[in-house]
């Protein structure tokens, strides 16, 4: 069999149906459908019976919730494909993404492909790039394909990818289990430490739904909300192992984890809570080891306008100038989206 498609559900019965429709109707047919019900509460776990039912390369598990890594570790040690592509339960994969990716296999005979997406929104779908070269490209460097999954943090979702089953590490994860945020990073980084060759196509052959309800959306709510140096480690403690990265390679890392802080930002400013609770947020910042060793060092002295102007505040504690500052950036974008909703 040459492809499994792993979908991990919870609590997703609002687009399930949508979402296993588009992988049950894939113009290529020699796959497998693995839906593993992570503890919903919903009817999320009786969609996924249903569908099972109607359709003979569905297999179903239900289990205790135990998050995203766990639901498709469980998935892998399931799977029969050569090759696992991932599903989220919210999401749709084009008709024809299969049949595409089944071409440049047995064109380039990959370790894996990573692929482009395109977003849905409430005003439609819109068509994204991740990177700067729209064309494709085989990476069989190691060194080379470390740096375009480092300089391009969207190639780390694992929604984007097909990779062969054996390049999965499937034990030793546990410690990994309650992340919800970054969880697709790490086991980015695994698959990459394993595979000797990656293709990088241009074809959008997937659509990732904004949904206000998903994870990651609810992880941005105040009262979760954090900053998590944690995979900027990971990355420093890698770049120092392997022999192909330098210090100019960990200075250019810190420089753009300053530059996703500046978004980061903005985004603590816009929060739905009280100036308190965002101080408590800005804070913190200041108290990782990341931020001391790495992001004052190398990063903020290579920003500029209105970011550099962001984190002179940030840095002075001028909170209530800062998120004031923000605001007022941002009621252009609130007056526009107003007329589109009304119009």
């Amino acid at each position: 069999m040459r492809f499994s498609i792993i979908v991990p559900v919870y609590n997703s019965q609002r687009f399930l149906r949508n979402s296993l429709n588009s992988v049950t109707r894939q113009s290529f047919r020699d796959y497998e459908i693995i839906l593993i019900d992570d503890g919903s509460t919903d009817k999320s776990g009786s969609i996924c019976d249903d569908f099972a039912k109607n359709n003979k390369n569905i297999i179903v598990i239900h289990k205790q919730n135990q998050g995203q890594i766990a639901a498709r570790t469980d998935g892998i040690k399931k799977a029969v494909g050569e090759y696992i592509v991932f599903v989220d339960s919210d999401d749709i994969l084009e008709p024809n993404a299969l049949e595409v990716l089944n071409n440049k296999i047995d064109q380039y005979h990959p370790d894996g492909v990573i692929y482009e997406n395109s977003r849905m929104t409430a005003h439609g779908i819109v068509k994204l790039h991740s990177g700067t070269n729209f064309k494709e490209y085989l990476l069989t460097d190691k060194a080379a394909l470390y740096r375009e999954i480092l300089s391009t943090s969207s190639h780390c979702a694992v929604w984007k990818k097909a990779f062969k089953r054996s390049m999965f590490t499937t034990s030793g994860l546990e410690h990994l289990f309650n992340l919800r945020i970054g969880e697709d990073f790490y086991q980015t980084m695994d698959l990459i430490s394993n595979a000797s060759s990656v293709l990088f196509i241009p074809d959008d052959l997937y659509c990732y739904r904004n949904n206000p309800g998903s994870i990651l959306h609810k992880e941005r709510v105040a009262s979760r909300y954090k900053i998590d140096f944690t995979s900027a480690f990971f990355v420093v403690n890698l770049m120092k192992e392997k022999p192909f990265f330098s210090e100019k390679d960990i200075e250019e890392q810190a420089i753009l984890n300053t530059y996703e802080l500046a978004i980061k930002l903005e985004e603590i400013s816009n929060l739905k809570a009280r100036f308190e609770k965002k101080k408590e947020i800005l804070d913190n910042i200041k108290t990782e080891p990341y931020f001391i060793d790495y992001i004052l060092k190398y990063g903020v002295p290579v920003l500029s306008g209105k970011q550099q102007e962001m984190f002179d505040l940030f840095l002075k504690s001028d909170y209530k100038k800062l998120i004031c500052k923000e605001k007022i950036a941002c009621f252009p974008k609130r007056i526009k989206h107003f007329i589109s909703v009304i119009l």
